[in-house]
């Protein structure tokens, strides 16, 4: 009787584990999805990657039944609002348990969004690091622990993106920062006609989330695009999944307490090639 009491607490410890660590049925609303959804390159982590319609046309009408996660993609300019009732049935599928992840610009666009604005842990002024033609290094640094998002991960990455750059998000009250993502951009002194570089930091969270209803919602200060180079994608998509994972647990895990961090105020930035913007609303 004790042998099958035991393997009858096993199984149900093994089904909770399960339940908060696989969210596989993702569906990604675009527009420009990375390699990253498009090339099954979060397969390996178990995830099966739907590419959805561009968020302009999500008018509510598809299905979400079936999906764990929604990953909302907003690095464009030229597209409009979200229709309101898309918005509405994606706050309905948090609110009722799914998991949404965003990356920026998605904060920075609140009129785009803003019937899904409250979701979001994360607020922006809209400035960023990045620029045309240029690449910017970015360093998470964990800040809260937790075991879902930081498996298999150093406490300490680097990664470099694309002109995209990364943006300067700041958390809401009550929402954890798992992650600090620093934006590290370059500059150039010319000494005698040779350039020497240098490297300006610019503070800032880099991945945050929060429970909404029985859901749960994380942004990353990244646009969710695959990194340059071969050697950042391993993390990167690593902390992608994990991110998945978390997201799709809905509350059947419990979020920690968030960690402390400090965010420096930033100043006006005046160094030729350092490029702190901030985008036009």
């Amino acid at each position: 009787m004790r042998r099958y009491f035991c393997l009858l607490l096993l199984g149900l410890m093994t089904g909770l584990f399960a339940s908060t660590a696989d969210a596989g049925q993702v569906l990604m609303i675009g527009p420009n999805p990375s390699g990253l959804f498009s090339d099954g390159g979060l397969a390996q982590y178990g995830h099966s990657v739907t590419i959805g319609p561009n968020y302009d046309v999500f008018d509510g009408t598809f299905d979400l039944s079936g999906y764990d996660v929604i990953v909302l993609s907003a690095v464009v300019y030229n597209l409009p609002y979200m229709p309101d009732a898309g918005q509405q049935a994606i706050v309905d599928f948090v609110t009722n348990g799914g998991g949404l992840i965003t990356g920026e610009w998605t904060t920075w666009r609140g009129g785009t969004f803003a019937t899904l604005a409250p979701l979001f842990p994360t607020t922006t002024d809209g400035s960023y690091i990045g620029g045309a033609g240029m690449e910017v290094s970015v360093r998470y640094s964990q800040v809260t622990a937790d075991p879902v998002i930081n498996a298999g991960l150093p406490s300490s990455m680097d990664f470099v993106v694309n002109s995209a750059g990364s943006e300067i998000i700041v958390p809401k009250p009550g929402a954890t920062v798992f992650y600090s993502g620093d934006s590290i951009s370059p500059y150039y002194i010319w000494y005698l006609g040779v350039p020497t570089p240098f490297y300006e930091v610019f503070p800032s969270a880099g991945l945050v989330g929060w429970d909404y209803g029985l859901g749960r919602v994380m942004n990353f200060s990244t646009t969710l695009q695959q990194p340059v180079g071969p050697d950042y994608t391993d993390n990167y998509s690593r902390l992608v999944a994990n991110a998945i994972d978390w997201a799709g647990a809905g509350s059947t895990h419990q979020v920690p307490e968030p960690g402390s961090m400090t965010l420096l105020a930033l100043g006006g930035v005046s160094v030729v090639g350092v490029r702190l913007r901030r985008r036009r609303s």
